[in-house]
């Protein structure tokens, strides 16, 4: 999967410089948002700057979660996310994210190098799980 992503790079690369350029956390992960009073609030915005939309989803939903929730993270956080952005951004509507890509070119290879150097039979099987769930996005 990895190896097939790597050689058609270009031509993702592509696909998703088609998509709009926005403001981006770029550190998007669970322990910098906060959910309180009924508001979110986000957190560690000193890696901020800008990117391809569903660069900050994309991050959210495979940078340190559990493998099993994988899939039911992208039912729910994708369509919101696109629910948020085309209804206030004033552009025209953005349908495909190119997530399961995203996700191999920025994080697929972590996962290759955690089971490679895992130190437990449970490290190795949590990084399998990962890049099997990401293979099935």
């Amino acid at each position: 999967m990895i190896i097939e992503t790597d050689k058609n790079s270009e031509s993702l690369w592509e696909k998703i410089e088609t998509l709009p350029v926005v403001l981006c956390h770029k550190d998007f992960w669970i322990t910098n948002i906060i959910y309180t009073d009924e508001k979110i609030f986000l957190l560690d915005w000193d890696t901020t700057g800008f990117g391809y939309l569903g660069e900050d989803v994309a991050q959210l939903i495979s940078d340190d979660i559990d493998a099993e929730k994988m899939h039911e993270y992208c039912r729910a956080c994708v369509p919101a996310y696109l629910k948020g952005f085309n209804e206030h951004s004033g552009i025209p509507q953005v349908n495909d994210l190119h997530l399961r890509d995203r996700i191999i070119m920025s994080l697929g290879y972590r996962y290759v190098e955690n089971y490679k150097f895992a130190e437990t039979e449970e490290e190795r099987e949590t990084s399998l799980n990962l890049l099997q769930k990401i293979y099935e996005l």
